[in-house]
């Protein structure tokens, strides 16, 4: 009996010291974010779409998913805006991610119509109410939205933004700008079309990319959005129809 009890408790450290050293291996092999204490590695995710058609001064889009909470997680919202009259998004608090201010990273365009990338640092919660307060009333408030996680970054890496106004050439090419080895980019462009609405195509420098969000958003816009991890200079071109005027912005993040 007490061989056997010798035996079971020699067993017994050996699992402990071999889960000791997978742990060890796991905790050693991930990148380790922001956050610092979960380790985990860098993930870029599109979280989904939302849209209102209806002319308000603040848009509130609620309970919209975000993912797990982390205390690293980057909530990333692109906008798109149209009005009759000029208008913008507003001062102050203007952008809100589950109640947490955002940071302007560019926008893009006439006061009529618009893109525009916001970002902010939202550790709690799987669901955010997304806000969106403008100075005057417009007509189309449209989000698509993603998650970063598992960055040592505090902000953005690389930009991009382009305004077409001439009405020809069909397409909007956005000045080259870097995406970080590890990274990941987020872009959206929209034209004037709402009758033709031909789906957009993206194309990019090198390696390829994810259409998200495709198509006439109400009365106001033909949009699409767009995601890529390819790494280095890249350039992306959006192509929907020509004979109408073009917005469209983009950024990256690195791990």
């Amino acid at each position: 009996m007490t061989a056997l009890r010798k035996l079971s408790a020699w067993l017994s450290a050996a699992v402990i010291a071999v889960s000791a050293c997978a742990a060890h291996a796991q905790l050693t092999t991930t990148h380790a974010g922001r956050g610092g204490s979960h380790g985990a590695a860098f993930a870029a995710t599109w979280r989904g779409h939302a849209g209102q058609n209806t002319t308000l001064s603040a848009y509130t889009f609620t309970a919209e998913p975000i993912g797990t909470a982390e205390a690293d997680r980057i909530v990333i919202v692109a906008i798109a805006s149209s009005s009759a009259a000029s208008q913008q998004v507003s001062t102050g608090t203007p952008v809100t991610i589950g109640g947490v201010a955002a940071t302007q990273v560019v926008m893009t365009g006439l006061s009529t119509r618009s893109v525009e990338i916001w970002e902010a640092n939202v550790p709690l919660g799987t669901t955010a109410d997304i806000v969106i307060t403008y100075t005057g009333a417009m007509s189309h408030s449209v989000i698509d939205w993603w998650t970063v996680t598992g960055t040592t970054q505090t902000t953005f890496a690389g930009l991009s933004a382009s305004t077409s106004s001439t009405f020809t050439g069909g397409s909007l090419t956005l000045p080259s700008f870097t995406v970080p080895a590890g990274g990941a980019a987020f872009a959206m462009a929209f034209n004037t079309d709402t009758s033709v609405v031909t789906p957009f195509t993206w194309s990019q420098t090198s390696g390829s990319g994810t259409i998200r969000t495709n198509g006439l958003q109400g009365t106001g816009f033909n949009l699409s959005t767009y995601d890529t991890t390819a790494s280095g200079a890249q350039a992306f071109t959006a192509t929907a129809g020509s004979s109408f005027a073009y917005r469209g912005a983009a950024i990256s993040w690195g791990p």
